[in-house]
């Protein structure tokens, strides 16, 4: 996507993690969705499904454990895109293929 030494898991690399519990089954339902702007009208209530999120790492620290936030706040980095001269937005028929 551009950005350097962003999302390979390798030193000197920025890669934020989520670690899931593929065990874990979850009815999905208004608590689960409650960070969702679209909780009230989800296609997915009710449904069940195996695996959930269950920490996010990012730079080698923990920052959510069991959907509880426990990372210092404004932890986050942003990252400017660097886009190559190459670079042609895609045309919609090409997203549509």
């Amino acid at each position: 996507h551009g950005i350097p030494n962003k999302g390979d898991i390798c030193i000197g690399y920025d890669a934020d993690l989520v670690i899931v519990d593929l065990k874990k089954r979850v009815r999905v339902d208004d608590k689960i969705l409650q960070f969702s702007n679209i909780r009230n009208v989800s296609l997915f209530e009710g449904e069940i499904f195996n695996g959930y999120p269950i920490m996010t790492i990012v730079r080698g620290n923990v920052i959510a454990e069991n959907f509880v936030t426990v990372g210092k706040r404004g932890y986050g980095k942003i990252f400017k895109r660097r886009v190559s001269k190459d670079y042609r937005k895609p045309t919609l028929n090409q997203l549509l293929d």
